[in-house]
């Protein structure tokens, strides 16, 4: 009878080890889900992450492109300016040279007329 006792305590003492070494292992195996929601969570997320670095690379890109093309329509502004200065100054010296010898004229007709009453006056 003792012996049947023992025998029961033996695998009653085993069966809570079996329970324990089970509670242990559910809660290995609850911690272990958890960690897989999140990585699942963090998978998630950097995804969400590549996919704005995408959006905002490719804005990037268009920003640049739209940058450049700014650029190189002030460029060409810039050159039509620079040939419209150029016959600017063109017509202004051609105005300036009539405008000099006209002024060379009246001097030269002032200087006859001056020359004319001097001599109508002497005579």
């Amino acid at each position: 009878m003792e012996q049947i006792r023992n025998k029961f305590l033996s695998l009653q003492k085993e069966v809570e080890e079996w329970e324990r070494r089970s509670e242990a292992a559910d809660m290995k195996n609850k911690e272990q889900e958890i960690l897989i929601a999140k990585m699942e969570e963090d998978k998630a997320s950097l995804h969400l992450l590549a996919e704005l670095a995408d959006e905002q690379a490719e804005k990037a890109r268009k920003d640049t492109r739209d940058a450049v093309r700014r650029f190189q329509d002030a460029k060409t502004q810039n050159e039509t300016l620079q040939r419209e200065l150029a016959s600017v100054t063109s017509d202004r010296d051609l105005w300036q040279k009539k405008y000099d010898e006209m002024v060379q004229k009246y001097s030269k007709a002032m200087q006859e007329f001056n020359d004319f009453v001097q001599s109508a006056s002497n005579m």
